[in-house]
């Protein structure tokens, strides 16, 4: 039996594969080896038990392979293609290639399995949404389209069996404290780190206190917060939210391929960081598009997922799930910077934290290859960045799991305008900069009635789901919605037409017993620009028609002198900055 490294360096030769290679690649990670071929993609365990993960034994390497490739075809059947042996050869060499994936197949293989690996279809790095973020090849498109897969995948996961042991309060509570207590271990010994750069947007200001100060604001948070989460985690988990998800849905687990957008590499090695709340899942992917100073795409993907899904319940505990994400990236900082610096360095270094210093991002801790994953489900690279950046990172981490604590300024923005006056474009460019919740007329309007977002109803004018009746019942809904999303503590954006009166009012009223700020987004596009743009329209979600377009403008009733203070009058030429300038609030900045 070779050891593991004269396994590897066999394997480097490409006769050991049954198809033409001409040069093996070889990543390799804390967990794994992956074998680049060119076509295809071999991974292969390292026999490493680190307790949360066991792949000590040939078998439980085996176990894994399978269970890596069921778990991950949920969501990208065309990478994971199979699990295959890897016997000996009569020559001293190996041979990769039958296959194992089922149980039967080991009986029929030519020799003793040596080793297992999942074979993948190689794909281009480049392709990672990581990778194209930071080149500036990432598009609004590709973060609808994963939105619209979690959701998809969300929906048709398993639901936690009622006497399942995960997802609940007390194993979420024990997972907080854990990174808390190895960041209160590591953090006194960290050295001072650059403050982050003056013109840094998404950053901090350099004058604030010392990062044990910053981690203890955090921990009385989380001591104040939970006792009056865990009811909302039980509840979520006994209404069938805790499922068999993803896990580790952050941007390098996530790729496009020419068939679509695919997330990639779900946890297999540990059911219980996998069966979780399908909002702690989608959280980790907000996270990180805020840790890459994207918030804006960060809101898009929730509001069009929440928009499928219409989880806004609870929407209370997903400030807590970001915060949770950016303090496990910050705990795994923190180990690293263990691993990497001596026993007697991280002794001379403690204490030297200061009271003027701070601990921010250096420009080169928020690159986002600092936590690079191989590709290929290959799990964390072992980075080559020294160890101050790691204690850089440990810094970025908590202070984006303080800024998660409250990501929105409550207030209560409302659209006006008929249809095809803008509202949608308007509405998502301030969800994005503003980051609000957004609730659809078009959307919850069919939801009331049983129909999918994107269906079309039939319905006839002032008939149907249109019916009078009707409309007051959606905006009832959305007067409820909108009063659940700011009791979560989030912003929310009212994208409906508001022509009436009362149909304002309503969410006026809200605002105002809860003193917060008002606004009324009034898109006053000339009714021709409306009847052109709705000639044009290939929308999916509105069912305007021209018939409708004209009995909105006859019904159009103009704002009272209550309404006027609060009023935001927005042109076919008023710039997009200019709107957002008459938003903004000092909690924005």
């Amino acid at each position: 039996m070779p050891t593991a490294d004269e396994l590897i360096g066999k394997l480097r030769s490409p006769d050991a594969f049954p198809h033409p290679v001409t040069a093996v690649e070889i990543v390799e990670t804390h967990i794994s080896w992956v074998l680049l071929t060119g076509r295809f993609a071999y991974k292969i365990k390292k026999p490493v038990d680190f307790g949360f993960l066991d792949f000590s034994t040939l078998r439980k390497r085996l176990v894994m392979c399978r269970e890596e490739v069921r778990l991950n075809r949920r969501t990208a059947a065309e990478l994971y293609l199979d699990v295959v042996a890897i016997v000996p050869r009569d020559d001293g060499a190996v041979a990769v290639g039958p296959s194992v994936l089922v149980p039967a197949q080991t009986a029929a293989l030519p020799a003793e399995p040596i080793e297992y690996a999942v074979k993948m279809r190689q794909f281009d790095q480049r392709e990672l949404f990581d990778r194209r973020l930071r080149d500036g090849r990432l598009t609004d498109a590709d973060v609808d389209d994963l939105a619209d897969r979690v959701a998809l995948f969300h929906r048709s996961i398993d639901v936690l069996p009622s006497d399942a042991p995960y997802g609940t309060p007390e194993i979420l509570r024990a997972a907080m404290e854990d990174n808390f207590a190895t960041l209160r271990d590591t953090v006194p010994q960290l050295p001072p780190a650059t403050p982050p750069p003056a013109d840094s947007s998404d950053s901090p200001q350099a004058s604030r206190p010392p990062l044990a100060d910053r981690l203890r604001t955090l921990e009385q948070w989380h001591a104040a917060a939970f006792p009056r989460l865990a009811p909302v985690v039980q509840r979520r988990r006994d209404n069938g939210f805790v499922r068999e998800c993803h896990g580790d849905l952050h941007l390098r687990n996530i790729v496009r391929l020419p068939e679509g957008v695919r997330m990639f590499d779900c946890i297999e090695f540990n059911p219980a960081f996998r069966w979780i709340d399908v909002l702690d899942d989608v959280a980790f992917a907000v996270m990180d598009f805020a840790d890459h100073r994207r918030w804006d795409w960060g809101f898009r993907l929730l509001n069009r997922y929440l928009e499928h899904t219409g989880d806004y319940e609870h929407l209370q505990i997903l400030p807590f799930y970001i915060c949770y994400r950016s303090l496990v990236r910050a705990k795994v900082a923190a180990l690293r910077w263990r691993q990497q610096v001596p026993e007697q360095l991280q002794t001379r270094a403690e204490g030297r934290e200061t009271a003027t210093g701070g601990a921010g991002a250096s420009a080169s801790a928020k690159q986002p290859h600092r936590f690079r994953r191989g590709g290929h489900g290959s799990g964390m690279r072992l980075d080559p960045d020294d160890a101050f950046e790691q204690a850089a990172a440990v810094a970025e981490y908590v202070d984006l799991a303080l800024r998660a604590r409250r990501p929105s300024a409550p207030r209560v923005v409302v659209l006006c305008g008929v249809s095809a006056s803008g509202k949608s474009t308007c509405g998502q460019r301030l969800l994005e900069n503003l980051r609000l919740i957004r609730i659809r007329s078009d959307v919850e309007r069919k939801r009331l009635f049983g129909l999918p977002r994107d269906a079309h109803s039939g319905s006839r004018l002032n008939a149907g789901i249109y019916a009078p009746s009707a409309t007051e019942q959606t905006y009832a809904r959305l007067h409820a919605l909108a009063a659940k999303i700011l009791d979560a503590d989030f912003g929310v954006l009212v994208d409906a037409t508001c022509l009436q009166r009362w149909q304002r009012l309503r969410f006026q009223e809200l605002a105002a017993r809860r003193r917060i700020p008002f606004h009324i987004v009034w898109l006053d596009t000339p009714p021709e620009e409306c009847r052109r743009r709705l000639r044009a329209r290939e929308d999916q979600v509105s069912e305007a028609t021209l018939e409708v377009l004209e009995q909105q403008l006859a019904s159009f009733e103009p704002f009272d002198p209550s309404e006027t203070p609060h009023v935001v009058r927005v042109l076919p030429e008023t710039p997009a900055e200019e709107v957002l300038r008459s938003l903004r609030l000092p909690a924005d900045s």
